[in-house]
């Protein structure tokens, strides 16, 4: 089951204890598309082996995962306080060109 409270949106990401899936961690958790193919056997001999990729196989096919932007977080500062940046001279800019500022002087 899994019912729980509305807060966290955390994904459980059911891995296998396995050395394919240490190795494919990132693609199978992280921000990446990832295509996995398994290949079997028709030789007898191979039944256990093939048996157990379908297995593993079928487990992967229902990975979930979401993706977020990789962003460097100075990247999304900057790229933050430019937006304000010219918003704020755009304000400015309206604001003189409405008349709105004179000394009114005599």
């Amino acid at each position: 089951g899994g019912g729980g409270g509305g807060g966290g949106n955390k994904i459980l990401v059911p891995f296998r204890e396995s050395v394919l899936t240490w190795y494919l961690r990132e693609s199978l958790s992280g921000n990446s598309r990832t295509t996995m193919l398994a290949t079997s056997s028709p030789v007898a001999l191979n039944f256990e082996e093939t048996a157990s990729t379908l297995r593993y196989a079928a487990s992967a096919k229902n990975i979930k995962t979401g993706a977020t932007k990789n962003e460097d977080p100075m990247e999304t500062k900057v790229r933050t306080l430019s937006e304000e940046i010219a918003k704020l001279k755009a304000a400015l800019e309206a604001a003189n060109a409405g008349g709105g500022g004179g000394d009114g002087g005599g």
